[in-house]
């Protein structure tokens, strides 16, 4: 999914404070886009993945469930760019060849990885794998220069804020120029 961004989070256990982590995290992803688009249109999903080795739906026997941003009265008005996904891991069984592959893979790469962010050579022969390694690197910042980042894209998108709120006070006035030289020349 071209240009859409995600967060991965992993627990081995469920705490209360868990969703609103990452409700926080996932909005932050989403509000730091700013500082790459030119207008806010223009921002793109972000796709919040959540592990958790841990059961906390006894209710069901799904392993993954999937949460979005609705009204609390009419369901299906949806606030569509943030999209969270939970999976209890003691639920989740894989059911072909492949997709036990692959799970095996993905969860060797979530435990193999060290803190020099390098992967044994055959995780990396998969490209989804050697994509998210590439992002881990990048956004290896310590803490001084997130919040520095952090400042620059929010300066950035004040700055974009600006142009954006006066093309449209312009696009507006100049409707309502358009509407009162009809009406004078009428």
């Amino acid at each position: 999914m071209r240009g859409q961004q995600f967060v991965v989070e992993m627990r081995m256990a469920w705490t209360s404070a868990f969703k609103q982590m990452v409700l926080f995290n996932t909005s932050k992803v989403y509000v730091s886009q700013a500082g790459m688009v030119l207008w806010h249109e223009d921002l793109r999903l972000v796709y919040s993945l959540n592990l958790v080795y841990d059961i906390f739906e006894m209710d069901t026997d799904e392993s993954k469930h999937n949460y979005r941003i609705v009204h609390y009265k009419q369901t299906d008005k949806v606030i569509e760019w943030l999209c969270f996904t939970f999976i209890e891991l003691p639920k989740f069984t894989p059911r072909t060849a492949n997709e036990k592959r692959k799970t095996v893979l993905r969860l060797r790469f979530l435990t193999e990885i060290d803190d020099t962010k390098e992967a044994p050579s055959e995780l990396m022969e998969e490209s989804d794998i050697k994509n998210v390694l590439g992002e881990l690197k990048a956004s290896a910042f310590s803490e001084g220069e997130l919040r520095a980042y952090d400042r620059f894209w929010a300066s950035v998108s004040r700055e974009r804020t600006l142009p954006e709120g006066n093309f449209e006070r312009g696009v507006e006035k100049g409707k309502m120029d358009v509407a009162r030289n009809l009406i004078t020349s009428a």
